[in-house]
């Protein structure tokens, strides 16, 4: 079973302005994301830290950019590679994200991936994040917050479902690690 729900694969040059943004959207949905900047330390292999990544996330976000087309690195090819290796089983895998390019610059450069239905960052990071934990979150995806869903997600659920007062006051009853939570937050005000 995987142990990250995706691999948000990418370009350096755009990970302010899109895929860290994206990850934290997704982060307080509840999904476990792996980025390289918060998985991988100093003195650690990266081929070996991205191998893990890859190997035990359920989906691959690709965030296809124009500078992902003009100057993709060894690393976010190398991703591609692994992550198109998975879907050989037939599963989908690559999630692509399409951010500032279009159809007919992508197919320029990678017909596979044009032909690909991808979310658009032009919608916002709210809507995008929304758009893929859709995906993510179906309850055949075979990702882990939709098999075992993590405290956060199910309190995401609690509120998205419009749930009463008093469904919400026993669920907090029953997982006293919110209060914890909350009283561990309160103090950091």
């Amino acid at each position: 079973m995987p142990q990250w729900d995706c691999f948000i694969s990418h370009v350096s040059e755009d990970k302010k302005d899109i895929v860290e943004p994206l990850a934290e959207k997704l982060r307080g949905m509840g999904l476990r994301v792996w980025i390289d900047n918060q998985e991988i330390r100093v003195g650690d292999s990266l081929r070996q830290k991205i191998d893990q990544g890859l190997a035990n996330s359920r989906f691959g976000i690709v965030i296809l950019s124009q500078k992902f087309l003009e100057r993709a690195s060894f690393w976010s090819q190398q991703e591609l590679n692994a992550l198109m290796a998975k879907e050989e089983g037939g599963q989908t895998v690559i999630l692509p994200v399409w951010h500032g390019i279009t159809k007919t610059e992508l197919i320029k450069v990678s017909p596979i991936l044009a032909d690909r239905l991808g979310a658009n960052s032009r919608d916002g990071v709210e809507a995008l994040a929304a758009n893929l934990a859709r995906v993510i979150l179906h309850p055949e995806s075979g990702s882990p917050s939709a098999t075992a869903p993590s405290l956060v997600r199910l309190t995401q659920n609690l509120i998205d479902s419009h749930a009463s007062g008093d469904t919400m006051f026993e669920f907090i009853k029953c997982k006293p690690q919110i209060m914890d939570c909350i009283a561990a937050w309160d103090g950091h005000k």
